[in-house]
């Protein structure tokens, strides 16, 4: 009987490992989906910026993130400067070479990132 009962276990134990493989495999293909910024028709981010240029985060209430045909709206925004300095809404004075990479976020933690290039 307790051989059964262990075999039983063993089973149900590979079973859901199983499922949960699958699951996380399906979460993953998601999380790969592109992404893309779409912000309103008064802002673009370039490509590049020359250094010492200013740059505006635009506020996140004029941003949506899509990920396929989901579209949400933004509500956060983060600049992320060369050095790995963060900041947040806000002008900023281009003074570092490098990538910048702009990233917004919505309220599920759905994100969605730019980069450009001083």
């Amino acid at each position: 009987m307790k051989r059964k009962i262990k075999k039983i276990c063993i089973t149900a134990c590979a079973m859901c490992a199983l499922g949960l493989g699958a699951i996380a495999a399906t979460d993953t293909h998601n999380a790969k989906a592109e992404s893309e910024l779409i912000f309103s028709s008064a802002f673009t981010v370039e490509e590049s910026y020359n250094y010492g240029e200013y740059f505006t985060v635009p506020d996140p209430s004029q941003v949506q993130i899509g990920i396929g045909s989901l579209v949400t709206n933004a509500v956060g925004a983060i600049l992320e400067f060369p050095d790995g300095t963060a900041k947040s809404q806000g002008d900023y004075l281009l003074d570092k070479t490098g990538t910048y990479t702009l990233t917004y976020y919505d309220a599920n933690g759905v994100s969605s990132a730019q980069s450009f290039v001083v």
